[in-house]
């Protein structure tokens, strides 16, 4: 996907390569995200969505959810600043679950800043309500 507003609605199995400069739309879906290059936003009801690459130099995700369930791969290889603000949420990292109940949507639930020593490749922010974030390590 290049370019557009998507609205993805019902979606199973739904596999988009390559999102970039975009904003998307889904509900009660089942997305898998190959690669997310540059300027991307997306809005979603009730799916599970994986995210599994960015490119080198992507600049942002800004995502929101209510009920979603997002798995998330991080990059050890990639420098970027990962913010996920949230009310009511579950937290699952490095196999541990934590159940995050923040009094506001502006609560900050976790956190991963971009290494000092280079620069910043791009910026993650998921603002999420009742939602499950899976924050899963590649090896």
């Amino acid at each position: 996907i290049n370019g557009g507003s998507y609205k993805l609605n019902n979606i199973n199995n739904g596999i988009l390569g390559e999102v970039q400069n975009a904003t998307i739309e889904s509900t009660l879906s089942n997305l898998k995200i190959g690669r997310i290059h540059k300027n991307a936003t997306m809005k979603d009801k009730n799916s599970k969505i994986w995210f599994y690459n960015f490119s080198e130099n992507f600049k942002n995700l800004i995502f929101t959810g209510n009920y979603s369930n997002i798995y998330f791969f991080n990059d050890p290889d990639l420098n970027y600043n990962l913010t996920v603000y949230g009310l009511k949420n579950i937290l699952k990292y490095l196999h541990k679950t934590v159940h995050v109940s923040g009094n506001t949507m502006k609560d900050k639930m976790f956190e991963k800043t971009a290494k000092t020593t280079s620069p910043s490749q791009g910026n993650i922010t998921f603002t999420l309500t009742n939602c499950t974030f899976n924050y899963i390590k590649k090896q």
